[in-house]
């Protein structure tokens, strides 16, 4: 089965004008794909309508060609590849999600949203602007968290309360339940920085 994954590395092709545009998949949302092209300038080749566009990856050293469309988002400044033609692709997060190890400081809350026990301190394993998964296994049966996540971007330690969604690998999954846009806005820029660079090490390697 034909599949994308985050962090590959992609070709768009595109028919008017005739362009190809080497990205990174930043992440996928049903039959839509969001990618980081390695030259970002590359992003004014799309319009913000759409073109019609191939996207060819490798999978299991097979190369899959993909038909749809193409456009560029100025909000998020970035590229989205719509699939078209029959190609199943696997629902993903809202956000990207990169791996990384951050400081990070949990403590429970009581029903009302006050503390109520100690604070545990630990680092994230990954990390999106929706969530993040916590290597510390945290106890089930306490489902809300004040966080506090120090992030290498100048600014001041994201504060934010989380709830408990699952447990995987000794972790903890988490999802931000009340987080400041400003804060959320910041976390995505960070995860974008780290897959750019993420391309950038990719790049070098190819070479």
């Amino acid at each position: 089965m034909r599949r994308l994954r985050e962090h590959q590395l992609v070709t768009l092709e595109l028919d008017q004008p005739t362009a190809s545009i080497e990205c990174l998949v930043l992440g996928i949302d049903g039959g839509e794909a969001t990618l980081e092209p390695v030259e970002q300038e590359q992003l004014t080749l799309l319009s913000t309508l759409g073109h019609n566009a191939l996207l060819t990856f490798e999978y299991r050293s097979l190369l899959i060609t993909l038909r749809g469309t193409a456009r560029r988002d100025d909000i998020e400044r970035d590229a989205r590849f719509t699939v078209t033609d029959r190609v199943t692709v696997p629902q993903r997060r809202r956000y990207a999600r990169v791996d990384v190890a951050l400081p990070l400081k949990v403590r429970p809350l009581g029903a009302d949203g006050t503390a109520d026990g100690e604070v545990i301190d630990t680092v994230t394993r990954d990390l999106s602007a929706d969530g993040l998964l916590a290597e510390q296994l945290l106890p089930p049966a306490q489902a809300l968290w004040r966080l506090e996540l120090e992030v290498p971007d100048n600014g001041p330690t994201v504060v934010c309360e989380a709830k408990i969604v699952r447990h995987v690998g000794g972790g903890t999954g988490m999802r931000y339940t009340a987080i400041s846009a400003e804060d959320r806005q910041r976390l995505r820029q960070y995860v974008a920085a780290r897959k750019r660079a993420i391309l950038a090490n990719l790049r070098k390697k190819a070479r």
